[in-house]
């Protein structure tokens, strides 16, 4: 008797992500996925898109932690250019926490002189003023990580045969609706070429980072419609037994993930033996 493929679901959840190679260790330890390959069918949203696309990159989980554990939020993210200049200064003191990190000095700014004694509304109100004042795409830009991803990722192996289905979730702006990239042919839509610009749209959270464009099209964060996207691997499975492990950066009650799998608008999704990680499974420190 044939043996059930297997797919990996990773949801959203910014640098809760580290938790999934917790969750990646054991499942390597306990024999369900072979380290540097992967499951058959990987899918994620935002950072767990990112994870996902790195085990379809080939690397195997140490050389995935290794380089969670040595990331500090500059590879990821610096105040937005498009801002409002007089807001800037502002707004480095109130966002100084996930612009700087502890290992590299954290961050010497101070509140500017002629708002310290200004009221948490009197704060905000001024802000306001000052971003109706100049439009503006996001409060950061993610130039950094994209750096950072080039070099974690093998796009020429995540787009060969040899890589799992990969599926990355990310939602159109102008539309509204779900956008799955895909290596694979996918509901009878062609296979993409998975590029850096795809794991950018699937992580492009609204108002905090650019949308970004592929094509004509805008894209935002998969979280808005998807943070765990769990259907269109079983749209992929189709009729095939496959075995599904969801890790999710949320803890649910069983019922809850029960009624939410259960309860999908595909009867298909009866038939697959999906189960639940809850996180942390273990946890990796971040710097």
């Amino acid at each position: 008797m044939a043996q059930p493929k297997k797919a990996l679901v990773l949801s959203g959840g910014g640098g809760r992500g580290a938790y999934h190679i917790g969750v990646l260790e054991a499942l390597v330890e306990r024999g369900w996925m072979q380290d540097g390959q992967g499951p058959d069918i990987i899918a994620g949203t935002s950072i767990g898109a990112i994870n996902a696309a790195a085990l379809a990159s080939g690397l195997k989980v140490a050389d995935l932690k290794r380089r969670w554990m040595a990331m500090h939020t500059e590879e990821v993210h610096r105040l937005s250019s498009d801002l409002p200049p007089a807001a800037r200064p502002l707004l480095r003191f109130m966002l100084r926490s996930v612009l700087t990190s502890e290992a590299h000095g954290g961050s010497p700014d101070t509140l500017p002189a002629e708002e310290r004694n200004m009221s948490a509304d009197g704060l905000l109100k001024r802000l306001a003023t000052l971003f109706h004042s100049v439009p503006f795409r996001s409060l950061l830009e993610t130039t950094p990580w994209r750096r950072t991803l080039s070099d974690w990722m093998d796009f020429e192996r995540i787009n060969s045969p040899a890589a799992p289905a990969l599926l990355l979730a990310a939602t159109e702006l102008q539309t509204g609706a779900l956008r799955v990239f895909c290596n694979r042919e996918l509901s009878g839509q062609p296979a993409d070429t998975i590029i850096l610009d795809h794991l950018m749209a699937s992580s492009s959270i609204p108002i905090v980072y650019p949308w970004t464009e592929i094509g004509l099209e805008k894209y935002w964060d998969g979280a808005v419609l998807a943070n765990t996207p769990l259907e269109p691997v079983i749209d992929m499975a189709g009729d095939d037994d496959v075995d599904i492990l969801v890790v999710t950066t949320k803890m649910q009650s069983k019922h809850t993930f029960d009624r939410n799998v259960h309860h999908r608008p595909h009867a298909r999704a009866l038939q697959k033996r999906v189960r639940q990680a809850r996180l942390p499974y273990r946890t990796v420190p971040t710097a």
